[in-house]
């Protein structure tokens, strides 16, 4: 069904990865004591992942005509940071696998993850200054990507506060992943708009679509943390019901389950050692309150608000908004 955009993403992510590749090589140290470092520095990068994020700053440098090799530097940018919270988000969460492989910290250990991820924030900002566009663009642009990063830190942290919080609502979960997930894949589009040369209206509208794809990939991750079987997904099936995650499935139960549901529900919630027979009896509560289709309703509401800012955009290249139009159809329908 998606074959093509499938196959788009591939084709950029090799120039995307042969780009990142250079660049740490570039800014490694090579001294024999620090190989291992090294490794560890590049796991994430070889463990998969199809870089949707620098995806997205390339389909919108050429949604306006822009050169896209001017694109590359954010395109790293962007990854690069991605990937860095990806090391202390599953820290954190106590994660034990990723993209079907160990996640970094339970791979060597956490000092090193924790040291690794930090290391990456200023390759993160060491790749902007490698942008060839006016001045002027390169001092917006890692202006917005500073308040960026303090955004994804408040949104991690209300994630960790939230945790367990069974009064929290609906408006502040998608504050909650606005900031967490939703302003990396603004930030995205929006530097690829930059680079094409583009003004701040088109920049905004730009945002827009990536802050709705962006809640969209949320919901449908947490919806496929309960769907979602390892071999599809690469994660460790029902961690956010082990680990007291509050997301839309759980707040929208809370509010149309009745008492004797909440207690089984409560009994098991959080539990970190809740057995796989426990979390099917959760997931059976939220589909008894059909919890879990109005979290996919939620998700496709959010894709059709991107699908509508790119109507709204005159662009240069048609393949590109088709792609755009495939990738927020795509973001809600996919099983990992």
């Amino acid at each position: 069904m998606f074959s093509e955009l499938k196959e788009d993403i591939k084709r950029e992510k090799m120039v995307v990865d042969q780009y990142i590749s250079e660049f740490l090589r570039r800014y490694s140290n090579n001294k024999p004591e620090l190989a291992r470092y090294n490794k560890v520095l590049r796991y994430y990068f070889e463990a998969g992942g199809k870089r949707i994020r620098p995806y997205l700053t390339m389909k919108f440098c050429k949604l306006f005509g822009g050169n896209p090799k001017l694109a590359l530097p954010i395109c790293a940018a962007v990854e690069i940071i991605h990937q860095a919270t990806l090391i202390h988000d599953d820290i954190e969460d106590q994660s034990e696998y990723r993209r079907g492989v160990k996640t970094l910290h339970a791979a060597f250990d956490i000092p090193t993850a924790i040291t690794s991820g930090t290391h990456l924030i200023s390759l993160a900002y060491l790749s902007l200054t490698e942008l060839e566009i006016p001045k002027e663009d390169v001092t917006f642009f890692s202006s917005i990507f500073s308040d960026l990063i303090l955004k994804m830190i408040e949104g991690q942290y209300l994630d960790i506060e939230n945790s367990g919080n069974l009064s929290l609502s609906e408006e502040d979960y998608f504050k909650t992943i606005r900031k967490k997930t939703g302003e990396l894949l603004k930030i995205a589009c929006i530097g690829g708009a930059l680079v094409s040369g583009r003004d701040k209206v088109i920049l905004q509208k730009a945002g827009e679509y990536g802050i709705n794809l962006g809640i969209a990939f949320q919901i449908q991750d947490d919806v496929l943390d309960i769907t979602g079987r390892f071999i599809e997904t690469g994660k460790s099936v029902g961690n956010d019901i082990r680990e007291g995650k509050i997301n839309l499935i759980v707040i929208h139960f809370l509010q149309h389950c009745s008492q004797k549901d909440k207690d089984k529900f409560l009994n098991i919630f959080g539990n970190s050692k809740a057995k796989n027979r426990e979390i099917k009896e959760v997931i059976n509560l939220f589909k008894k309150y059909k919890s879990i289709d109005y979290a996919k309703m939620k998700a496709i509401e959010f894709s059709t608000n991107a699908k509508n800012v790119l109507s709204e955009l005159d662009s240069y290249d048609n393949k590109s908004k088709d792609m755009l139009i495939k990738l927020a159809n795509y973001v809600v329908l996919r099983e990992k």
